[in-house]
């Protein structure tokens, strides 16, 4: 018996006869670069992206390695004194900022700008919980020198939280400022809250502490696009070249919120308009989904559309137009004795 390897195959000569074994190794075909342009939707100002909108708004929305303002408004009702609270919901992991608090009409808010710190008393005028996920940061701010940071490393089940009294004039509406930094890493919802400075502390105004509503929140994804719509239509369209007869992928990431109506993924022939693949996605309320489709592009020239119609809140992110990774099954190849021939056994 005579075996002879070339390549990915092995001739066995036995007993008068050859035999051609061709091994199915591991191979990994690399998929190519993102095919589109700013599939990030980082900015909708170039003419990669064509916008239509009918009842609708389309916009891109950066929501991590910047400073964003957030406002809100409550009135005092009955009461002199307030508490100022901002936490960071349970459950949530990474780093997010806070600086520069502003208030109209104006409120006696102490150290509103988190200059004044001490590593033993923590910054002048507020009042901390869970103190190992708290500092101050020197990194970056977005009034003076200093801001508030609160990292957790991994998901903290234990709410973190920086609160302060302040005086009030009864029965006034305010509108309280402030900027807010979402870290890359961050996962979760910080949220802004008044209650009365009364022992019962009544809420006032911001979400509950068991609410879904928050101020911000990154999800996985810094950057994205979202649509508002009523009752109307809107959709992103980018026309790209391909080589003809190419198996690809078209996939993009959606989230909802209120949503009634379709998200839907469309790939057209952009010389014969013909459909060459689609997806709909259609739930009310929903995090971050994957939501993708295969096809062979006919000729080459493709148009990737996406695109909204209804009522409610619709996010997509991180749109892809690529070549899938293929990883064909692993195979290992036993020779037996002589009284076998050989066997494959599946790793």
């Amino acid at each position: 018996m005579i075996c002879r390897k070339s390549h990915n195959c092995c001739f066995r000569h036995c007993a008068g006869i050859v035999l051609l074994i061709c091994l199915n190794v591991t191979t990994t075909l690399q998929a190519d670069d993102n095919l589109l342009v700013d599939g990030e939707f980082k900015s909708l100002d170039s003419d990669h992206w064509l916008i239509e909108t009918k009842s609708g708004s389309v916009r891109s929305e950066q929501v991590g390695g910047r400073w964003l303002k957030n406002s809100f408004v409550f009135n005092s009702g009955i009461y002199g004194r307030i508490r100022i609270g901002f936490y960071m919901a349970p459950g949530a992991n990474g780093s997010v900022w806070i600086d520069n608090i502003r208030s109209e009409p104006r409120l006696p808010i102490i150290n509103a700008s988190f200059e004044n710190y001490d590593k033993k008393r923590g910054f002048a005028g507020w009042t901390m919980t869970n103190r190992g996920t708290l500092s101050d940061a020197t990194d970056r701010s977005s009034d003076g020198k200093r801001s508030f940071k609160i990292k957790y490393q991994a998901a903290e089940p234990t709410p973190s939280r920086i609160i302060q009294y302040v005086t009030v004039s009864p029965n006034t509406n305010y509108k309280i400022d402030f900027d807010v930094y979402l870290g890359n890493d961050f996962l979760g919802a910080l949220r802004p809250n008044i209650y009365a400075g009364i022992p019962a502390h009544p809420h006032i105004t911001g979400p509950e502490w068991s609410a879904d509503d928050i101020v911000n929140e990154r999800g996985k994804y810094a950057t994205r696009v979202g649509i508002q719509l009523q009752d109307g239509f809107a959709a992103l369209s980018q026309q790209v070249k391909v080589r003809p007869n190419r198996n690809l992928e078209f996939s993009v990431a959606v989230r909802t919120k209120m949503f009634q109506g379709n998200a839907r993924l469309e790939i057209r022939n952009a010389e014969t308009d013909k459909m060459l693949g689609s997806q709909v996605f259609s739930k009310t309320d929903s995090d971050w989904n994957s939501v993708r489709f295969r096809f062979t592009s006919q000729s080459s020239k493709l148009i990737a559309k996406l695109s909204g119609d209804g009522k409610g809140s619709l996010k997509f992110a991180d749109a892809r137009l690529e070549t899938p990774a293929l990883i064909p099954r692993v195979q290992k190849i036993e020779w037996n004795d002589i009284a076998h021939d050989f066997a494959s056994r599946d790793r």
